[in-house]
């Protein structure tokens, strides 16, 4: 691409007639200069999906998706389609429209490969709709295909322990990674499912200490993302 725009450059400066190469040239270094906004549109466009996810600005997700499905045969948009459909779901489900969100990713279990790729997407729906049951259910399968992942065992203990109040079920599974060596973020939030427990047996300086190690551990995270 560069040699066109060379030769583009010199067939403009020795002027007319311009024979074919000259045209060719013409054409490659206009290319040339067209690919890169081309190629870096849908990546500007996920960047304000995901910060329009992260506001929970619901209507700008919506008008983000409409405009990547628009686009999606002049832009190379790829795994923006499914993101799309996925966060329209999700918006769905927030707003109530649980079993509408559902069916409209229905087919999604046969497209992901992974199965546990899938019940992460459907978790994400799930939450957003506080279907906590369901969630539990979701979480449940994906850590027995995850042959019980620490990360795993504390996401169901979460939602059993802070949404669904079962208590005892969140301290058994915590109980089984009791030692492990965890990454901070996960570490958070087992000192944080912990204070739950604790604070449901009426410990009140455990649930002191596990909401003080929390705050530790979430402090680290930023400290280490700066």
């Amino acid at each position: 691409m560069a040699a066109a725009g060379a030769v583009a450059a010199w067939s403009l400066y020795a002027g007319r007639p311009y024979g074919f190469w000259d045209w060719l040239s013409f054409v490659l270094a206009a290319l040339a200069l067209l690919f890169p906004p081309w190629a870096l549109a849908p990546a500007l466009l996920y960047n304000r999906l995901q910060e329009a996810v992260a506001w929970k600005r619901a209507d700008e997700v919506l008008r983000l998706c409409s405009a990547i499905v628009r686009l999606r045969h002049v832009f190379p948009m790829g795994p923006l389609l499914l993101e799309a459909r996925l966060y329209r779901a999700t918006v769905s489900a927030a707003r109530g429209d649980l079993a509408g969100a559902l069916a409209s990713v229905a087919d999604l279990e046969q497209l992901l490969q992974l199965r546990t790729i899938y019940l992460g997407r459907l978790a994400s729906i799930y939450t957003a709709a506080q279907a906590w049951p369901q969630l539990a259910e979701v979480q449940a399968e994906a850590m027995e295909l995850s042959q019980h992942n620490s990360s795993a065992v504390i996401d169901l203990a979460t939602t059993l322990a802070w949404r669904l109040q079962r208590i005892e079920e969140a301290e058994t599974l915590m109980q089984r990674i009791a030692g492990c060596e965890l990454a901070l973020p996960a570490q958070a939030y087992a000192d944080f499912v912990n204070g739950l427990i604790a604070r449901s047996r009426g410990a009140r300086t455990a649930v002191l200490n596990r909401c003080c190690a929390a705050v530790w551990s979430s402090w680290r995270i930023s400290a280490t993302t700066r």
